[in-house]
């Protein structure tokens, strides 16, 4: 009976030297949550000494729960599951806020409270949290810019398209329905308006142009193209009145008709 009493006692010291040896904390307090014991890992973690804690309230530590009741965390200790289940609690410290995972569970002489430093780990998942979200929204932002893309490209085959009716076209008409006597000033039009294709102020220039009828942009694309009002009427075999009546309305449908302003320069920088 007395060996197996002074067994008992050595596992019992053994249990404590384990006890202390550990990097996490454990607690005993009792049913009145009275701090009965606390290993080293419990004061290295709580940052303080044990008279502090020791013989004190459980309240004394000022655990906190993130987003919950302060008081959230000591009934939970008080009245542990059986399935016992951790708790982030945050404690202020000497070295600032740390993370404590915090599980109850119940022992012989009353309750037991595990205290394990999670700072580390929470600070970690936070940062992925938060570089997730900066991801997310670069992710949105890079969908936008590809669809602003997109609607450019929408944009820019638009206007191909507009200069291909309105102006490449018609050109190419007169060519080939007259090709015995073939205008070379068309010849030099039709090589002028494919070389604008690839000029950017093409897609600034159509936004205005596309305001106009075909035939006002056929001569639109002419004055353009350097012709003169007498070399517009002559390609085209149409009257000199016809052609100063269709620059005016050109000009009043680029706004500019109350305007001192020269119509091949407005065309040239539109």
């Amino acid at each position: 009976m007395k060996d197996n009493e002074n067994r008992f006692k050595q596992l019992d010291l053994e249990f404590k030297d384990y006890i202390d040896s550990t990097s996490d904390g454990v607690m005993i307090i009792d049913k009145n949550l009275n701090v009965l014991s606390i290993n080293k890992g419990g004061l290295k973690i709580l940052e303080a000494s044990r008279s502090s804690i020791v013989g004190k309230k459980l309240e004394s530590v000022k655990f906190e729960m993130e987003n919950r009741d302060k008081k959230y965390i000591y009934r939970r200790i008080k009245k542990p599951e059986k399935n016992a289940k951790s708790n982030i609690a945050t404690i202020k410290t000497k070295s600032g806020i740390k993370f404590i995972d915090i599980v109850a569970f119940e022992v012989k002489k009353g309750l037991g409270v595990s205290l394990r430093d999670v700072t580390e780990t929470h600070k970690s998942a936070e940062l992925i949290k938060t570089q997730k979200k900066e991801l997310e929204n670069k992710n949105i932002t890079l969908r936008e810019i590809i669809s602003e893309i997109g609607k450019g490209k929408e944009e820019t085959i638009r206007n191909i398209q507009t200069i291909l009716e309105k102006a490449i076209k018609p050109i190419v008409g007169r060519i080939t329905g007259n090709y015995k006597e073939v205008n070379i000033k068309d010849i030099l039009l039709l090589k002028q308006t494919i070389a604008h294709l690839e000029d950017q102020y093409w897609n600034k220039s159509t936004i205005i142009l596309n305001k106009l009828s075909a035939r006002e942009y056929e001569i639109a694309n002419m004055i353009k193209s350097g012709f003169s009002s007498k070399d517009i009427a002559e390609t085209l075999t149409i009257s000199l009145d016809t052609v100063k009546t269709t620059r005016k309305n050109i000009r009043k449908k680029v706004n500019i008709s109350k305007k001192d302003i020269n119509l091949y320069s407005f065309l040239q920088n539109s």
